[in-house]
């Protein structure tokens, strides 16, 4: 009954950091007395798919959500295409029973690098923030070509795979050692 438990514990472990292996990548900056935390809402961002930008607002001095900002902040997003700079607004509303967080939907219509310039006010403190794609920013907006390997789907099926390929191992393990338990009781 010990691989099992061992089997058990692993697969327990396994599970427990597939979690942390699928976090999205953030970009967090202090304005004020306000903390702003910028993700996308599906990462990698792939070309000409539906993604979000999302925006989470908390006070640094309460550690509260900041609500109603859908109403003072505006964002602009822009892509640079070989020199050439396409900017658009970026429409911002606040995510239902989600009080600080924001959303703003938008396409990726090019690779290129991305920026999203988050501008008016949190609480009468001015903001005018540039969020960017690239090393230390944001993920960059890729093209979908066949499977993608980093998505949440792609690594859950991965793990399983694991732990099945684990259980196998220890189910023929341990049937071995019971095999050769019984042999050497009939030699004794």
């Amino acid at each position: 009954m010990r691989p099992f438990r061992l089997a058990a514990a692993a697969a327990a472990l396994l599970l427990a950091l597939l979690p942390a292996a699928v976090l999205a990548d953030e970009v967090t900056r202090t304005v004020g007395d306000y903390q702003i935390t910028v993700r996308y809402a599906h990462e990698p961002p792939y070309l000409e798919e539906g993604n979000a930008l999302v925006l989470e607002v908390t006070d640094r001095r309460t550690g509260q959500p900041v609500p109603g900002l859908e109403r003072t902040l505006t964002v602009e997003g822009a892509v640079v295409v070989e020199q050439t700079r396409r900017a658009s607004p970026v429409p911002l509303r606040a995510v239902p029973d989600q009080p600080g967080r924001y959303e703003g939907v938008f396409v990726p219509p090019a690779l290129g690098e991305y920026s999203f310039r988050i501008t008016g006010t949190i609480g009468g403190t001015p903001v005018d923030e540039t969020f960017r794609s690239g090393e230390g920013g944001l993920p960059e907006v890729v093209p979908r070509e066949g499977l993608d390997f980093r998505a949440p789907g792609s690594l859950l099926a991965s793990a399983l795979l694991v732990l099945y390929v684990i259980g196998v191992g220890v189910i023929v393990a341990a049937g071995w050692l019971r095999r050769r338990a019984g042999t050497r009781h009939v030699t004794e």
